[in-house]
């Protein structure tokens, strides 16, 4: 049986795929949708009331109920790690078609 060949090669490969891409910006605005009001988006108030820390991902209840999903890299501080209970600060972000809790951080 006669080994595989490749169709294309490499440089066909690789001039396919070095197309200009879209900026950081630009893949940011496509997922996050403009607010309104800004000021009304941000320095929300909440608790911590779940958090994997092996999946990376925990849930901010506001102060009127509602639960928000965060992923670990929204922690403000980078350690990745945030204790159920917390009292937190956050910003909302609407992403994939809700909202979520992002920049979360301890209250000043």
């Amino acid at each position: 049986m006669p080994p595989c060949e490749p169709s294309e090669s490499s440089s066909e490969r690789t001039n396919r795929y070095s197309e200009p891409s879209e900026s950081s910006s630009e893949r940011t605005n496509r997922y996050s949708e403009p607010s309104e009001s800004s000021s009304a988006r941000t320095n929300r108030h909440g608790r911590v009331v779940d958090f994997d820390e092996h999946v990376g991902l925990g849930h901010v209840q506001t102060e009127d109920g509602q639960e928000l999903l965060f992923h670990c890299v929204e922690i403000a501080d980078g350690t990745r790690t945030i204790p159920v209970g917390q009292d937190v600060e956050f910003d909302l972000l609407r992403k994939f078609g809700r909202d979520e809790a992002s920049n979360v951080r301890p209250p000043t």
